[in-house]
């Protein structure tokens, strides 16, 4: 099946829920570690097929930002997402609770459950309201971005469509593709600016509410980053500066004599080598093929579905 042919229906998150919290019912009174386990599936598949439709909604979003249904479908999504968390964080609270939580440890590993408490300390009801407005303000960004529109070589092109100007073996035409580049991001500074402000402070009320100093604890669980720490990550930073700046800073003098340029300019950084940077060798078509051949061997198993 192609991804044109899937067939996009908008959840119903109210039947979601009375589902989900009927399960969850169900899955406290259960007597037997197996009744759990086939609640627990029933329970992923139905997230499961939420999450299908919001992939799809998406992605057809992206692929055309001016198709209003899909528009719209977005708006509702960023409102229900928070609903879903919701719901998440009640099936993992459950699931910690459970009397034969020691079997499900054995079955699905201690990972499931670190996962589970890391969750239960990013979620609240008392910021339902404040993600969905973060839900808007990073579709009012996807938005903003997307709908660049540059005139170029004689094509109107978006920010993507312009990489290989900004790569361009000749220097002259990097230079302006990339003044193209940033000129489109500069007339909209302040609209990126205020969503921005906007972000950290939304951000940094949802973390206070929950108890934290700073969003920057909450972003690290929301990330779930369960086998390092902030301190840690200090630690590499320091080791970065320490230890891979000068390597990449040698990198770059490496590239400019081997360019050749008497000066190294910021619309230079992207391009390698004299004979130009590597393109693909054939069309989409080809890309597309090698790309299946590659999967298919990664996964045998799954050439059914190529």
């Amino acid at each position: 099946m192609k991804f044109k042919d899937y067939k996009y229906e908008r959840p119903n998150i109210e039947t979601y829920k009375e589902e989900a919290i009927s399960l969850l019912e169900n899955f406290k009174s259960a007597d037997s570690i197996a009744t759990q386990v086939e609640i627990m599936d029933k329970l992923i598949q139905k997230e499961k097929d939420i999450f299908t439709m919001l992939e799809i909604c998406y992605i057809r979003n992206s692929i055309d930002t001016t198709d209003d249904f899909y528009d719209k479908e977005v708006e509702f999504m960023d409102e229900m997402m928070p609903e879903v968390e919701g719901i998440k964080t009640k099936y993992y609270k459950t699931i910690l609770e459970s009397q034969f939580r020691k079997e499900l440890e054995e079955k699905f590993g201690e990972l499931l459950f670190k996962k589970a408490e890391n969750q239960i300390q990013t979620f609240d009801d008392c910021i339902l309201e404040d993600l969905k407005k973060e839900n808007k303000l990073s579709t009012e960004y996807r938005k903003l971005i997307a709908s660049a529109e540059i005139e170029f070589d004689n094509k109107t092109l978006n920010l993507s469509q312009m990489t290989p100007y900004r790569e361009s073996n000749n220097r002259g035409t990097r230079k302006l593709a990339n003044e193209a580049y940033f000129g489109f991001l500069n007339s909209k500074r302040d609209e990126l600016d205020r969503i921005y402000d906007e972000l950290v402070s939304i951000r940094t009320e949802m973390a206070k509410k929950l108890g934290y100093d700073s969003f920057t604890e909450l972003g690290y669980k929301r990330m779930e980053r369960l086998d390092y720490d902030q301190e840690m990550v200090q630690v590499f930073r320091d080791q970065v500066k320490d230890h891979i700046v000068p390597i990449c800073t040698e990198l770059r003098k490496r590239q400019q004599n081997r360019l050749n340029y008497e000066t190294f300019k910021y619309f230079d950084e992207n391009y390698r080598f004299l004979s130009g940077n590597p393109i693909p060798k054939g069309d989409p078509k080809w890309i597309e093929s090698k790309a299946v051949k590659m999967y298919k061997e990664l996964s045998p198993e799954t050439h059914e579905f190529f």
